[in-house]
């Protein structure tokens, strides 16, 4: 979804909240929809969309301040792009076969999560490789605080 933020007032449809110093719109003129909202747009998409309007994404802090709430298109219920760069790495199901409830997030690099490492090759001694992929994995690393040597929650 796209929400723009604008450091003036750019008039016609831009609001601004008393606590914050930007104004907001998401009705930005999508001819394709009947209040000008745009809907599943790209990173990229999202932030041409606002420079069109001589504005930009407003950061993760405006959105989370509620800077732009109440502007429109039901974003309030929705994820927005924000022009904050993230420091995260992805965290990714052990296995196609189990309880996780989404495949991949974003984790904090100071989060504590499971250790399972691959290799473009063979490094014997307990690595696998399935068939259908070019790595080789493992998870039973040595940890001498485990009984099978795995890493957990590290």
């Amino acid at each position: 979804e796209v929400r723009c933020c604008s450091d003036k007032d750019l008039k016609g449809g831009w609001t601004k909240v008393d606590s914050c110093a930007v104004w907001g719109a998401s009705e930005l003129g999508n001819p394709e929809d009947t209040k000008g909202c745009y809907h599943a747009e790209t990173y990229s998409s999202a932030a041409s969309i606002c420079t069109s309007k001589g504005a930009r994404l407003c950061t993760i802090d405006e959105l989370l301040n509620d800077c732009t709430k109440w502007t429109g298109c039901n974003h309030d219920f929705d994820y927005v792009w924000s022009s904050s760069p993230v420091s995260d790495y992805y965290i990714g199901c052990g296995g196609q076969h189990t309880n996780c409830s989404n495949k991949k997030l974003a984790a904090s690099p100071i989060t504590t999560h499971e250790v399972r490492c691959c290799s473009d090759k063979d490094l014997k001694g307990g690595w696998t490789k399935v068939d259908s992929c070019a790595v080789w994995g493992a998870s039973e690393l040595g940890n001498p605080e485990d009984t099978k040597g795995c890493y957990h929650a590290e």
